[in-house]
């Protein structure tokens, strides 16, 4: 169970009175859903908990909280079109073929498929579902 020391705050507080210590401290000592309430409060990158929570993430001495909160907060700040081109990267990571081979099973060209992972083209409901499909398929035939 998380507890801060020294701080006018319990973790029960919203993260905004936590303030950079109460951050730090749910950072080194808090589970996955401290550092996701931490990250959920500083969406706003102009936020006084946004500037609370780079000075404890520079502070911080758990690497693997550091990560994922740092990827997290991505995440929560991206646009559709890059949470989408996030989502089908993951999907050839976890195929993998090459980008190249994961266009041909998807049934679009490379070139195409390079318009949808950076983002300057958000695919269609239709292909995420053609993605999970080819993976899917991979995943039963090994």
């Amino acid at each position: 169970m998380l507890k801060f020391r020294n701080i006018n705050a319990t973790p029960n507080d919203p993260v905004a009175m936590w303030g950079t210590e109460g951050i730090l401290t749910a950072l080194e000592r808090g589970t996955l859903r401290h550092w996701r309430m931490v990250a959920e409060a500083a969406v706003d990158a102009d936020s006084s908990v946004a500037e609370e929570l780079e000075e404890a993430l520079e502070l911080c001495s758990r690497p693997a909280a550091v990560d994922w909160v740092r990827a997290r907060l991505r995440m929560l700040r991206a646009s559709d079109e890059q949470r989408v081109a996030h989502r089908l990267r993951l999907l050839i990571l976890q195929s993998g073929l090459t980008q190249t081979e994961f266009a041909q099973r998807l049934g679009t060209s490379h070139s195409r498929l390079s318009t949808y992972l950076s983002a300057k083209v958000s695919p269609n409901a239709t292909l995420l579902i053609r993605a999970e499909d080819v993976l899917e398929a991979l995943q039963l035939s090994r």
